[in-house]
């Protein structure tokens, strides 16, 4: 089905086709409930590696997490050693400027002339026999805040390695060639649930099939192990999509008030393709189950197909990018494409994931987290390629080349 209701706008007049909101799902991703043990992604991983590759690998999230908590709780003593440390000082300094008072108030001014004269009689004179001088320093046991004072500042020192240290391991998020960097980091499940965005591309009967990115799940595939299955992916997530229409009667019935997840009325989705290596996969749902919110009324509104280009945008071509953060249904950002196709190596320098995709690179678009899997469109609200991630300070998403070759070679667009 073709898209009737999309306009020929401009996007660098800040104009879309509003046709295209309807087009757009909220998708969220989940491990799947009947999977064991608390922590399920890490599970669903060492199940998928155990069955394909007959190991159970060192996870290295947990080893990251154990680290990050190993150097917080190291922190938080060296900051309650230095606050003791200042205690101590201060407590010093209050006893030794009273101990002086004391010893002040008994001297009397004579006994301490006496005492000047016969020191001063006491000390030898220099070579020329002139004049006396004061008698070499002998080497003194430190007062106690010098000794307080170099522990907090050996501890400042301490912390301030740990820092740069941690520095170093951690990807950073400036273009440097100094140190390598790493592709997009996506974002820890909360609860072992991922948001991200989809798009219709195609429609027959009562069945819609929307294309998202496929890293939502990249527990489960790494370099050189691309070879997750439709079934495998099924059996350890579970998909639940939302539409525009219900979340347009939800913000109508809260007036304005935050949405509470148990409100909406989420349609389950089942996976039917997947490239792992170019970072796509294409839902597939059932119109009958979208409903309105707070209704048993089935979504009889139009969710038109987005279109996919032939062929890439050209350098200094404006695109919009559209994408459903959480509780922020139709986010847009106008960015500027900077470049065609980039390899994966050239931009990240190390590819743990193994990506072949190529990625057309964007300044000034500004994709937040649950905009994965959004489409970035033209002027004729054409998509040019699907939403990837930042990496360092540019925006890139999977060209539409190899978008056409992933959608042709699955028979996604056709049925």
């Amino acid at each position: 089905m073709e898209v009737q209701n999309h306009a020929l706008l401009r996007p660098d007049q800040g104009i879309i086709a509003r046709g295209s909101l309807h087009s757009v799902f909220s998708i969220e991703v989940n491990l799947h409930h009947l999977l064991p043990g608390g922590n399920r992604h890490v599970e669903a991983k060492r199940k998928y590696y155990r069955r394909t590759h007959k190991v159970d690998p060192a996870l290295p999230e947990e080893e990251e997490e154990e680290e990050e908590l190993a150097a917080e709780a190291e922190e938080e003593e060296e900051e309650e050693l230095a606050a003791e440390a200042e205690r101590k000082e201060k407590q010093s300094k209050s006893t030794r400027n009273t101990t002086r008072k004391a010893t002040r108030k008994t001297k009397k001014p004579e006994d301490q002339e006496w005492r000047r004269i016969v020191k001063q009689a006491q000390e030898p004179t220099n070579k020329e026999g002139d004049e006396p001088y004061s008698l070499r320093k002998r080497p003194m046991k430190k007062a106690l805040s010098d000794v307080l004072q170099g522990e907090a500042e050996a501890a400042a020192a301490a912390k301030t390695r740990r820092k740069t240290e941690r520095a170093k391991r951690e990807p950073s998020n400036e273009d440097s060639e100094a140190s390598p960097k790493k592709g997009i980091k996506t974002s820890r499940r909360n609860g072992g649930q991922r948001n991200a965005t989809g798009f219709v591309i195609a429609e027959h009967g009562n069945t819609l099939r929307i294309l998202t990115c496929s890293h939502t799940i990249d527990e489960v595939y790494a370099a050189g192990h691309h070879d997750v299955t439709v079934d495998e992916v099924n059996e350890f997530f579970s998909f639940d999509v939302h539409c525009s229409h219900q979340e347009v009667g939800i913000l109508n019935e809260l007036n304005g008030r935050p949405i509470n997840e148990q409100v909406r009325m989420k349609t389950q989705a089942s996976v039917v393709a997947i490239d792992s290596e170019r970072d796509l996969m294409v839902l597939e749902i059932n119109k009958s189950n979208i409903y309105l919110a707070g209704e048993q009324i089935m979504c009889d509104h139009p969710h038109p197909r987005i279109n996919i280009a032939e062929d890439d945008p050209t350098e200094l071509d404006v695109c919009i990018l559209q994408g459903w953060p959480a509780q922020r249904m139709g986010s847009l950002s106008v960015g500027q494409l900077s470049f065609r196709r980039r390899t994966y190596e050239a931009i990240t320098q190390i590819n743990e994931k193994g990506y072949t995709m190529k990625l057309a690179e964007f300044t000034k678009m500004r994709g937040e987290e649950g905009s994965s899997g959004g489409p970035a469109l033209d002027g004729l609200t054409r998509c040019v390629g699907v939403y990837h991630g930042v990496i360092g300070t540019k925006e890139y998403v999977v060209c539409a080349n190899d978008v056409n070759v992933f959608l042709n070679k699955t028979g996604m667009v056709r049925f």
